[in-house]
């Protein structure tokens, strides 16, 4: 059953502002949403460049068909996360910025928005085959670094749900996959800890992969690396048809 979406009322789309999440009942204090602090690797020293968007090395396709991904929810809505909006996508999104009407958080992120200051999604890897398969690698390719939304921003809190196990953080240079300790905390690539991710035949698993960027603004897509039957294949992770989003904190404007 579809999952109730909240209420927002967008006051200006020239600055970044709060925005007033409206819910059908009075609901108990929310949470603080949780820390994810990320272990250093090599970060981007400066701001992403003014001519975005810019795409980040050449575009990587699948070659298996062996193991089957899906994105079910993006951002995941039991995850604290919040939703950054670009003026040029609120303009293009009329309807959001109406007083009570509802946000569609799946839609408004493949129309240009971005989950902000870190989201999980849930997705699934289902085994179509009668061979065992190890996953061996899984990273962000396809990259493209976005300008940084200012226009609006939706804090959607979620219930407290545990950290995702997983974590990418897309303002590495190389961003790997790390593992994350009880509260949210990279900890280590996540396979240099385990070597593989096996997945017996005809088995679907469900993962949780958690993002978030330092800095900047990214869509991108996950390059799922795999071994099968005696050969390596790879195939690509997407939030639907669109890449993943996922942006900074944007700053609050000046006064």
């Amino acid at each position: 059953m579809p999952r109730p979406r909240p209420f927002l009322a967008i006051w200006t789309v020239l600055a970044l502002m709060p925005v007033t999440v409206c819910r059908p009942q009075p609901p108990a204090a929310e949470p603080a949403p949780v820390p994810v602090l990320v272990a250093a690797t090599t970060r981007h020293t400066t701001s992403p460049p003014v001519d975005c968007p810019r795409p980040r090395g050449s575009r990587v396709t699948a070659t298996g068909t062996a193991l089957r991904t899906a994105t079910r929810e993006y951002p995941a809505a039991d995850h604290p996360h919040d939703v950054a909006f670009s003026a040029e996508t609120l303009r293009s999104l009329p309807d959001v910025a109406g007083i009570g009407d509802p946000i569609d958080v799946p839609y408004v992120l493949s129309r240009g928005a971005f989950a902000a200051a870190g989201a999980v999604a849930q997705v699934t890897f289902e085994n179509v085959t009668s061979h065992l398969i190890s996953v061996t690698d899984i990273r962000p390719v396809n990259i493209v670094t976005e300008c940084v939304p200012h226009a609006a921003l939706v804090p959607l809190h979620g219930t407290g749900a545990e950290p995702a196990p997983m974590m990418f953080d897309l303002a590495d240079v190389d961003p790997l996959m790390w593992s994350t300790d009880e509260g949210g905390r990279a900890t280590r690539p996540y396979f240099e800890e385990y070597p593989g991710m096996l997945i017996e035949d005809g088995e679907k698993q469900d993962l949780l992969f958690s993002f978030r960027a330092d800095t900047g603004a990214y869509t991108f897509d996950l390059l799922v690396t795999y071994e099968t039957g005696g050969r390596q294949e790879r195939t690509l992770l997407r939030n639907g048809r669109v890449g993943f989003r996922v942006t900074t904190a944007p700053d609050p404007p000046q006064a």
